[in-house]
């Protein structure tokens, strides 16, 4: 044999073989395309849809349309020239979904949607969330449908097989090139329409974010219904829905629910100043402090006794901004007794503006307190609330040994005073200056004539010689 002519005797029957091989691929899918057109008429049968020809306004005249109602979903399918490729499937409810919503899967087109459109709803699932894009105005009417079961079906039909949903039902595309897709289409068509009673069931709005917020094994999920639920009108159903909201022992949303309730919510509140960690602890004292109820200030000086500065800080700052007279005894202990000097500082501005007399007595006491900056704090404190009584140990403060207290102590004095009005002839003065000869002052320049307590005399009485009578 030729050693020339035996690949060519190799090649022959391999391309004999090859050739073989391909026609009977061939005849395997002509054979399997027309099982799948068997299947797909026999499909349609089987589901009851009535078959027509595409209409004009349809592209590609001569294709099928089958339709009809499946599983009590309106159901239309239409399917490519030969029946073989592409099949759209479009389930719609009679007249739309009631609540406007576009959904679509996670990719490019979806991103690009959502950079342009600024459009995509987050209800707090990240499963979710990373695989479908859900738009529309409606937010709390959409968050409110879109429960774990609802979810769960478009995780299955939108995420993972590309069906799209806008208002007027839902549609998909598929590839019937085998029998098994045949078979995945009729299983998603029944989960299309599963999906489709969740969409239109009954129920309000805020029946449904109610039921969410409490029935969602989620707390991000919870969060974001009751983020929703805080924005409708607060009916009795919602009120009653924040007070239970303690119960889901989230201190976050128990706080939200508290500071939306307002006067109701101070019980909640007065729980989680209490108790709650520390960022969560200092809001809702802050929370308290905005609330006009009766019983917050008792609330927050329960919270006063945490360990944490800044939680005991915005508590005196708000009892302060409310005058609270009731507090006057828990303010005067942190004012001698705090650790903090901000806190003591705070607590010395509170009593001034409460300016009952135990107030005045606690700040008096401060005066000999041996931090500067408390007696400075007492000092301007009593400038607010002082009266007459106090202006003595004020005199002692401006006339003392520490030169930095000493004006201070004046503008506390000018202030008392300017709240006193001005001295005339025969009155008690606290003014600056008794220009009145014979007024009782305590001020720090007297005119001739006048009482003074200040330390030292700085206009003497003019001794006049009486007048004799003229002949």
């Amino acid at each position: 044999m030729d050693p020339e002519s035996l690949p060519l005797l190799i090649l022959v029957p391999i391309g004999l073989v090859g050739a073989a091989f391909c026609v009977w691929v061939i005849r395997q899918v002509r054979s399997e395309g027309d099982d799948v057109d068997q299947r797909v008429m026999q499909w349609v049968k089987q589901m009851g849809l009535h078959t027509q020809p595409r209409s004009a306004g349809f592209p590609d005249a001569g294709s099928l349309v089958a339709s009809g109602k499946l599983l009590g979903q309106e159901l239309r399918v239409e399917i490519g020239p030969g029946r073989q490729g592409t099949v759209a499937v479009h389930t719609s409810p009679p007249g739309g979904f009631p609540v406007p919503m576009r959904v679509a899967p996670e990719g490019f087109a979806a991103t690009l949607w959502k950079t342009v459109s600024h459009a995509d709803i987050n209800v707090g699932d990240d499963a979710f969330d990373a695989l479908v894009v859900v738009a529309g105005e409606d937010v709390p009417g959409i968050v409110g449908l879109l429960d774990a079961e609802t979810r769960s079906l478009m995780i299955e039909l939108v995420g993972a097989q590309g069906w799209t949903i806008d208002q007027s039902g839902m549609h998909s595309d598929a590839n019937l090139l085998t029998l098994s897709e045949l078979d995945e289409l009729t299983a998603s068509i029944s989960r299309a329409a599963g999906l489709t009673d969740r969409l239109t069931r009954e129920g309000t709005t805020e029946r449904r974010l109610i039921e969410n917020l409490f029935a969602e094994s989620k707390e991000s999920v919870r969060s974001k219904n009751l983020d929703m639920l805080l924005t409708l009108p607060q009916t009795q159903a919602v009120r009653d829905a924040l007070g239970q909201v303690p119960s889901l022992q989230s201190w976050d949303m128990t706080i939200r629910a508290g500071e939306a309730l307002g006067e109701w919510g101070i019980q909640m509140l007065a729980e989680a100043a209490l108790s709650a960690p520390t960022p969560l602890g200092l809001r809702a004292v802050r929370a308290l402090g905005a609330t006009s109820g009766a019983a917050a200030p008792s609330a927050i000086r329960a919270a006063l006794v945490r360990p944490e500065n800044e939680v005991v800080l915005a508590g005196v700052e708000a009892l302060g901004k409310m005058r609270d007279t009731g507090s006057v005894d828990a303010l005067s202990d942190l004012l001698l007794g705090a650790r903090d000097a901000d806190v003591r500082l705070a607590a010395a501005c509170a009593l001034g503006r409460t300016g009952t007399p135990a107030a005045r007595r606690s700040l008096l006491k401060a005066l000999e307190n041996t931090e500067t900056e408390v007696r400075c704090a007492a000092i301007a404190a009593l400038g607010e609330c002082g009266t007459v009584d106090d202006i003595l140990a004020l005199i002692d403060i401006e006339y003392g040994e520490q030169p930095e207290l000493r004006p201070r102590a004046r503008q506390a004095i000018a202030a008392i005073r300017e709240r006193t009005g001005k001295v005339g002839q025969g009155m008690l003065s606290l003014a600056d200056s008794a220009a009145a000869g014979g007024a009782l002052s305590i001020a720090s320049s007297v005119a001739e004539g006048a009482l003074s307590v200040e330390p030292e005399r700085r206009v003497q009485p003019t001794v006049r010689e009486p007048q004799t009578e003229k002949e």
